[in-house]
């Protein structure tokens, strides 16, 4: 018996990819390219958030940033304007969990988190007060 071979699943999904954006670009859907690409990857970014439970530290960074960008994808139109907001904010927060899990060893993970904190709250003020 043949082992699973996770290449398979990426295939599929890439010609079910091209298939809905066919379908959307030939006016038989909607937006269902995005809702496809947007779920997929937060799928994934859960996939890697998954690892966590297993003592994986590193799999917070795919984790939280694949999340971000599904999240970034899936957003409605009256919400686009922070979409940067929060893909930097899913970045500072992997940045934030390596650091709070083991402060001691992890110190190094301090510095992209504050200045992705500093960079993410002013750019989200800048577009509420438009």
């Amino acid at each position: 018996m043949k082992r699973f071979d996770p290449r398979i699943v990426l295939g599929l999904l890439l010609i079910m990819g091209g298939g809905l954006a066919l379908a959307q670009s030939l006016g038989y859907l909607e937006n269902a390219s995005g809702y496809f690409w947007g779920g997929a990857f937060l799928l994934a970014g859960l996939a890697f958030l998954s690892l966590l439970f297993g003592g994986h530290w590193w799999s917070a960074f795919p984790g939280f940033t694949l999340a971000a960008l599904g999240v970034l994808i899936l957003l409605p139109e009256p919400l686009e304007e922070l979409g940067g907001a929060i893909f930097l904010g899913g970045i500072a927060l992997s940045f934030w969990y390596v650091y709070a899990t083991d402060r001691i060893g992890r110190w190094w993970a301090i510095i992209p988190w504050r200045r992705a904190n500093r960079a993410c709250p002013a750019g989200a003020r800048l577009i509420l007060l438009r």
